[in-house]
């Protein structure tokens, strides 16, 4: 029996002006971190649940927030980019 597994890839932050980040004009995060490149034809170089995720942090007013995106999709990144982009935000865990 052979078994093919298809890549798994998630879907791109849309970018500046329909982002969570609040972006503008340009990319918060590419802004803060230049060697973090976005994939060729992006804007932002997050996946949309990373984006998503920050949003919520940031300015959301759950109590718990759930990423359920797959294994070694980003999940880590998406919850501590608060903290890698504002130096102001202070995590606690």
């Amino acid at each position: 029996m052979k078994l093919f597994l298809q890549p798994l890839y998630s879907q791109l932050n849309p970018g500046v002006e329909n982002c969570p980040l609040r972006c503008t004009s340009e990319c918060i995060v590419t802004q803060k971190a230049p060697n973090l490149k976005p994939p060729v034809g992006s804007t932002c170089p997050l996946s949309s649940h990373q984006a998503k995720t920050y949003g919520e942090i940031m300015h959301g007013d759950a109590d718990i927030i759930s990423n359920q995106a797959a294994t070694g999709d980003g999940k880590t990144l998406g919850a501590n980019l608060p903290g890698l982009i504002n130096p102001d935000f202070r995590m606690m865990g």
